[in-house]
């Protein structure tokens, strides 16, 4: 019996994904795959009697994914709550056509299942939340220590900042224009640019927001030395690029990604975001949250004004934000329960996702795994540089795929380099997944036993270890 769990963003998914994993080996009999989608969600089709956990609900991807006479298919999308999607999006990774194909869909809250156009089975959903959240409560909250006592050792008192700008390019506007037509097929190509026009507005108008966020950060470091800001660029941000912006800011502006975001929105005094989808992290936490969000008018920017202390204007804001440092009451931001199931000390995703294993028809199958990747390591050497060739060639080519109609043809691993797809995923090795493993063992005191086997780069078994 296995449970297989892709990841995509190393830094957004890794422990959370891990915890997941560790408490299907504690409290089922249930075997766990685990690695980066990218070296097995091809060659999925060659398991069997798996449960397949996937983030990303595209319904022509789902359609390549498994054999669902052989496995089972759950979803449980990693953007957030569906509820906060445009109309697009929802028809994009919500088509009419995964009735049917998924055996269970996870949601974040109780709004999710309403903003379909279909209904669902409530057999085969659960309203779960999302297991990041659970990493936020006792006794897992540990879990953090050591990386929120080196942050707040170097930085002590801070205000943080996660940029939520993507980089948009070509590649990013050509997905979007396929979207587009893929959830509209009978609209004129006028109503997709009218739309293409809108999705244009919204990242300009994100950018914008941080700008003005950007701008108050800046004048409130200059006026307060004592007090860093802390700046965490977005994974797909360009380091460099936002390296350069910064030049010339003052020394305690500070720009930092190390670790994941969690010990740092645990460690931060003030926490400011400009639609940041970890706002909900820190209001989970409880924390001090500065929101500025003065362009835009989209579904997900009226959510986020819905909490936290809302600022605009550069004045204002920076003498909210020492009103904000000031006040020692403990904030409550009751909109969000309506929006994340796991957001109170009750309820938890990983229990609800046990509930649905141990109910599955697959429980007392056998699982296999198939994995082709026994070559000879001349091979190895040949398909490296057949690799670095292949990204080479195609990155002088790429600017010609990006504006034409080749984009529908071509997989998003073969737009990017190795450097550009390592931003997502920097390799995964089986010391990081023993040290989680290891560090949560401990600090929920349990009494089993564990073993990691690497099965392909960046791939990993985990199982029970029943020798004692």
């Amino acid at each position: 019996m296995l449970v297989v769990i892709p990841l995509e963003i190393k830094k957004r998914e890794f422990v959370q994904k891990t915890f997941l994993g560790y408490q299907i080996l504690k409290n089922t009999n249930f075997d766990v795959l685990i690695g980066e989608q990218r070296f097995f969600s091809k060659k999925i089709k060659n398991f069997k009697n798996a449960i397949f956990f996937d983030k990303n609900t595209y319904y022509k991807r789902v359609e390549d994914l498994i054999n669902p006479a052989e496995n089972q298919l759950c979803m449980l999308d990693e953007e957030g709550p569906i509820s906060l999607l445009s109309e697009q999006a929802l028809k994009f990774r919500y088509h009419k056509k995964l009735k049917g194909k998924i055996n269970h869909f996870f949601f974040w809250g109780k709004k999710d299942i309403k903003s379909l156009s279909y209904k669902i089975d409530s057999r085969n959903s659960s309203i779960a939340g999302h297991p990041k959240f659970d990493l936020l409560k006792k006794p897992y909250d540990k879990f953090f220590d050591k990386e929120v006592k080196q942050i707040k050792k170097k930085y002590n008192d801070y205000i943080f900042y996660p940029s939520s700008i993507e980089q948009t390019n070509n590649y990013f506007m050509g997905v979007q224009e396929k979207s587009l037509k893929e959830s509209y097929p009978q609209s004129s190509q006028n109503f997709i640019k009218k739309k293409l026009k809108k999705i244009i507005e919204y990242k300009n108008n994100t950018v914008k927001n941080q700008n003005r966020a950007i701008k108050i950060l800046y004048k409130f470091a200059i006026d307060n030395p004592e007090i860093n800001v802390i700046f965490r660029k977005h994974p797909r941000e360009d380091l460099a690029v936002v390296k350069k912006k910064f030049k010339n800011f003052p020394s305690n502006f500070i720009l930092d990604n190390n670790f994941s975001i969690t010990p740092w929105i645990i460690g931060c005094d003030i926490y400011m975001h400009s639609g940041c989808s970890s706002s909900i992290e820190a209001s989970i936490l409880k924390k001090k949250i500065i929101t500025t969000i003065p362009f835009g008018k989209d579904i997900r920017d009226k959510f986020f004004r819905s909490y936290g202390n809302i600022c605009n204007e550069e004045k204002n804001c920076i003498s909210k934000i020492d009103k904000v440092k000031k006040h020692n009451a403990v904030p409550e931001y009751k909109s969000i329960t309506n929006y994340i199931f796991n957001s109170n000390t009750k309820n938890s995703f990983y229990k609800e996702f046990i509930k649905y294993l141990k109910k599955n028809n697959l429980k007392n199958k056998e699982s296999e795994i198939i994995y082709h990747q026994k070559v000879t390591n001349q091979i190895l050497i040949i398909s490296h540089f057949l690799k670095i060739f292949t990204y080479s060639f195609l990155s002088i080519i790429k600017s010609i795929i990006l504006k034409t109609f080749l984009i529908s043809l071509v997989s998003e691993k073969y737009l990017y380099s190795k450097k550009e797809l390592d931003k997502k995923f920097n390799n995964l090795n089986k010391k990081e997944i023993e040290y989680v493993l290891k560090k949560l063992k401990k600090v929920d005191k349990a009494k089993f036993n564990y073993k990691v086997k690497k099965i392909s780069d960046s791939l990993f078994l985990l199982s029970k270890n029943n020798i004692k």
